[in-house]
């Protein structure tokens, strides 16, 4: 992501100070739902990774998954 021109350390710590802000205004939760961007600044090579990282996890997953299912040791 770094080589995209991305900074996540810096928006971690944006996200963190929001939420930081907004439980100083008031005791009630934050609303982490809220829309407050979307991905339109992000580039193409960097929502490729994104979502290539995504389906690796979600596959690794459904291998841990698969493991304790009793029919793949049936067989």
């Amino acid at each position: 992501m770094k080589v995209c021109g991305l900074n996540l350390l810096a928006d971690v710590y944006r996200w963190l100070h929001r939420i930081h802000r907004r439980r100083q205004k008031n005791d009630t939760p934050p609303d982490i739902i809220e829309k407050v961007e979307n991905y339109a600044h992000i580039p193409t090579g960097a929502k490729w990774i994104l979502s290539f990282f995504m389906l690796m996890g979600r596959l690794e997953l459904f291998t841990i998954l698969m493991l304790f299912s009793p029919s793949f040791w049936k067989k």
